[in-house]
């Protein structure tokens, strides 16, 4: 027996009743045009009525999530969000009951929020408190601010192994009968092989006045002075850290977004310290 189209009522193909498909090829055609003259309409306006979040939310979550990611993107284009442009967007994620992590938050959102609040008020985000879920705390000091809280995995050199090089025979010329003589000749050498290992986990915290490691159980604290930071490094997924006087340097695991985040707060932390 044949669908019925759930919009306009017709029959549809044969062939549909093998499929998930609950519209006429025409209803869709048309839902997906209005689907992309609202999407142009959202982002040109930067407003979403109540009317247009009730056809929105008729739509599959999958759906939702990556057309709340392509506004994203159409707002972005210059490269930065205005005030407007953040509160529109956190009406539609309410509207759509979207959460955070569905939609990228930290990766798509995060690093425009930092952008937005060193240009609009000339210092960095602040959070209010960070809630820990084993019901920890972290003891701020006085005066002391926290600008990005992340899970993060710390990682360090370590040598894990050796391994040989070198060591050479040499070659062997024949004098006489029972006599050679050997040129050439040197001993090899182990080499000590490094590799990154996990030393502790927790939540990574950035302040006013430091980089620290609120650790989880069992895993051991990492706290650094901001003004003793001899350099940093940020990569796609981590932020590496030297610490004056200290040789090797800590690896911090993080999202792309957050990673971003950290390198735009030390870099302001740090420019406020020349």
């Amino acid at each position: 027996m044949a669908k019925i189209c759930k919009v306009c009522g017709k029959k549809m193909s044969f062939f549909s009743t093998f499929s998930s498909k609950e519209l006429c090829d025409d209803c869709e055609k048309k839902i997906q045009n209005e689907l992309n003259e609202l999407k142009l309409k959202l982002i040109s306006l930067k407003e979403v009525t109540t009317n247009q979040l009730d056809f929105l939310k008729k739509q599959k979550k999958d759906f939702l999530i990556k057309y709340y990611q392509e506004i994203i993107q159409g707002l972005t284009f210059d490269k930065e969000l205005s005030k407007q442009e953040f509160d529109f967007l956190n009406h539609l994620q309410e509207g759509l009951n979207l959460t955070r992590q569905e939609i990228q938050f930290d990766d798509l959102i995060l690093p425009y929020v930092f952008v937005a609040s060193i240009r609009d008020d000339n210092e960095l985000p602040v959070y209010d408190s960070v809630h820990f879920n084993d019901g920890s705390h972290v003891i701020l000091k006085k005066d002391e601010k926290i600008h990005l809280s992340a899970l993060s995995i710390v990682k360090e050199l370590r040598t894990t192994s050796h391994s040989y090089e070198g060591g050479s025979h040499g070659v062997s010329f024949r004098i006489m009968k029972g006599v050679s003589y050997r040129v050439g000749a040197h001993k090899g050498h182990v080499v000590p092989i490094q590799s990154l290992v996990e030393t502790s986990r927790g939540v990574l915290i950035i302040t006013n006045k430091r980089l620290l490691l609120h650790p989880a159980a069992n895993n051991k604290p990492v706290s650094i002075p901001i003004n003793k930071i001899a350099s940093y490094r940020c990569y796609s997924n981590g932020l590496e850290i030297y610490k004056e006087g200290r040789e090797k340097g800590f690896i911090f695991t993080l999202s792309q977004g957050q990673s971003e985040c950290a390198g735009i707060a030390l870099n302001y932390l740090l420019e406020k310290l020349e």
